[in-house]
């Protein structure tokens, strides 16, 4: 990032950067490839997204595929020929990536309809369609950016850069309030095509600038790629978590009273990883979620398993603060409980005196109806200072 960064200042700056170079087939491949990795990275946060659940997820998704769909009618045109539709596609791209970014950073629920991949495969069939009609339609684009249309591009680009960077100021608020490293992989990666969007401004789209600084696209998604622990991702879907379990012992009796479920993961290379190495990164990128409704189903199914061999050992399970805030928690609960007709009873919540206190306002009507439909709450590491 900062390699390309301080190259693009370069060509803003010297005269070589103003040299143009057109080139017909290069300029096709070069606009494919740069689709094909926006594209790579609207599927990865997708397949993130069916993971965590989060809005953030499936809108960042959103946003490179805007940026994928939007960019790529640039190889259907002459990189010979002065065509402002052309110019056109590349400014829409960026605006319409920008203002997705920052409704990815408002607090916008997901509706449940859009978290089915038939109804998401369909909206971007839509939106295929869309794109093409308005290619084969480019009368009426051009009919649109009219009376002046290198200008009306120029004040599209304009809002671009501006939606860009309210974006990446919106994720910077937000890493100064949470320190979450995985904000750094999304300031990194969309302040790339920030720095390639600031750069085409006052461009010819031919000059060694302009080629430049579209490679700020591929950068971006290099970032996203690279900046996200696949293993851990893929971790739930290969079948490496593990639960393990912590005896409770009361002290007078030496009788078992119950049970506390511990996540582990057991990697393909490295073995058995302990929480502590991967749970504080599982909460910084989200997977804490779908690692916690996995750990809540396992520990419930193997209550069952108990009971049916006549234990009646009660399990005890973490529960991230994050969760606290999560309306489908109580829905998964109850689910899995009638799954296995087990009462609520069966089932204790543990959450850390430090994260309880971290989310008493927003956290209480959970805590409450979790309270009413009859689970057990627990105080983890109470007494520590607080």
């Amino acid at each position: 990032m900062g390699a390309f960064s301080f190259i693009g200042v370069a060509l803003l700056v010297l005269p070589a950067g103003r040299t143009e170079f057109r080139s017909e087939l290069l300029h096709a491949g070069y606009v494919v490839l740069l689709s094909s990795g926006a594209a790579a990275t609207a599927w990865g946060t997708w397949v993130r997204f069916r993971m965590d659940g989060t809005s953030r997820a499936w809108l960042l998704s959103a946003a490179f595929a805007a940026l994928a769909l939007l960019f790529l009618p640039h190889a259907l045109f002459s990189a010979t020929a002065v065509d402002p539709v052309h110019h056109f596609y590349g400014a829409a791209s960026r605006l319409a990536f920008g203002l997705v970014l920052i409704a990815a950073m408002s607090p916008l629920p997901v509706p449940s309809v859009l978290r089915r991949p038939r109804t998401t495969a369909l909206l971007l069939g839509l939106a295929v369609v869309g794109v093409v009609a308005s290619v084969l339609n480019a009368d009426l684009v051009q009919a649109m950016l009219e009376p002046e249309p290198a200008e009306t591009n120029r004040v599209l680009e304009i809002a671009a850069v501006v939606a860009i960077a309210v974006a990446l100021l919106q994720f910077a608020v937000k890493w100064i309030r949470t320190r979450r490293r995985i904000l750094i992989t999304w300031i990194t990666g969309v302040a790339a095509v920030g720095v390639g969007a600031g750069m085409l401004l006052g461009s010819s789209g031919w000059e060694l600038r302009w080629w430049w600084a579209q490679l700020g696209l591929l950068v971006a998604s290099a970032v996203f790629i690279l900046g996200t622990d696949s293993h851990m991702a893929r971790a739930l879907d290969e079948g490496e978590l593990r639960l393990v379990y912590q005896p409770k012992v009361n002290l007078r009796t030496d009788e078992l009273t119950s049970v506390e479920a511990l996540l582990r993961w057991q990697h393909p290379d490295h073995g058995l990883v302990p929480a502590g190495d991967f749970i504080p990164m599982a909460e910084e990128t989200d997977l804490i979620t779908p690692f916690t409704f996995w750990a809540i189903s396992e520990a419930i199914a193997q209550h069952r398993r108990w009971a049916d061999q006549g234990l009646k050992i009660p399990v005890a399970v973490n529960m991230p603060a994050q969760l606290m805030r999560d309306s489908r928690l109580l829905e998964h609960i109850k689910a899995v409980l009638a799954d296995h007709g087990l009462d609520p009873s069966a089932v204790t919540l543990e959450l850390t005196e430090s994260k309880a206190l971290e989310s008493e306002e927003t956290g209480a009507e959970m805590l409450a109806a979790l309270a009413a439909f009859g689970l057990r709450i627990a105080v983890d590491d109470f007494g520590t200072g607080y």
